[in-house]
């Protein structure tokens, strides 16, 4: 995974989920960047395959204490909480589906360690396309606020984003240590 560079918004890809995804990449991923306003990561394939096989971009926002569940806008003095947004996210068709987790995961933890160094309550995105609602979930993101069905708004807390990579680390070595 690495940061978009000139030319990628070129290269072939096809994600017929998502049109919004792929003129995002075409046309804005490239401005968005040199404005840092956004960061967009890349994936490319392995030779012999699509060259480009998926990306995410990924932005600061804010998300007022009326969206946030319950029990952490109560906490909130103020009525906006500083949120990192999953602003775009795609894979190529002709790539495993295993692939959108995959990049989900890479920039959770890219905004983990953001977190970290500059104050971030958690990661919100909208969910474009209504059927992988199920997808964010089966992350660990969950439904939030007054979203609308066609586009519901979903979150994922610090908290429940560091535990999901303490557990990978806890896997990781379980795993390890049955082959040593």
């Amino acid at each position: 995974m690495r940061l978009l560079e000139k030319g990628d918004e070129d290269l072939p890809f096809v994600c017929s989920r998502g049109a919004a995804q792929v003129e995002y990449l075409r046309v804005h991923a490239a401005a968005a960047h040199a404005a840092d306003m956004s960061r967009t990561y890349v994936l490319l394939g392995p030779p012999g395959g699509p060259e480009l096989i998926g990306f995410y971009a990924i932005c600061m926002g804010r998300i007022t204490s009326t969206d946030l569940p319950e029990n952490k806008g109560k906490k909130l003095t103020q009525t906006a909480a500083p949120a990192a947004l999953l602003a775009q996210l795609a894979r190529d068709d002709r790539t495993d589906k295993g692939l959108g987790a995959t990049l989900v995961l890479d920039a959770l933890e890219r905004i983990a360690g953001l977190a970290d160094q500059i104050g971030c309550c958690g990661t919100f995105l909208h969910a474009q396309v209504p059927r992988l609602v199920d997808f964010y979930q089966d992350i660990g993101f969950r439904r939030i606020g007054k979203s609308d069905a066609a586009h519901p708004l979903l979150w994922m807390s610090m908290k429940d984003i560091r535990a999901t990579f303490a557990q990978e680390a806890l896997d990781a070595a379980s795993e390890d240590l049955s082959t040593a």
